[in-house]
């Protein structure tokens, strides 16, 4: 999968719902949001929906620093991923 997520188009890199696809289909859907446009990764809905398929955990340090710091986004972490190193990768990100 990181291969094939590599050398993706950038149209396809940017499409919503086709990296939506991608994360219901990844084994790592960290590399579905590092591939991901940087317009996606700034994107909240994206990232909770990468969130709530996610079971590696960390997946939220490839999203955009301003959506790394949005509440509902920190709550969701924080709830699904051991909280307190989660929010010291935040703050070191």
């Amino acid at each position: 999968m990181k291969f094939i997520m590599m050398v993706l188009s950038k149209k396809l890199k940017g499409n919503k719902d086709f990296m939506e696809k991608a994360l219901r289909r990844a084994i790592h859907p960290r590399e579905v949001v590092f591939s991901a446009s940087p317009q996606l990764k700034k994107d909240k809905s994206f990232i909770l929906d990468a969130l709530s398929v996610d079971d590696e955990g960390y997946l939220v340090l490839e999203a955009d620093i301003e959506i790394q710091k949005d509440p509902d986004v920190q709550a969701a972490v924080l709830t699904k991923y051991e909280p307190e190193k989660t929010l010291q990768a935040i703050i070191r990100n």
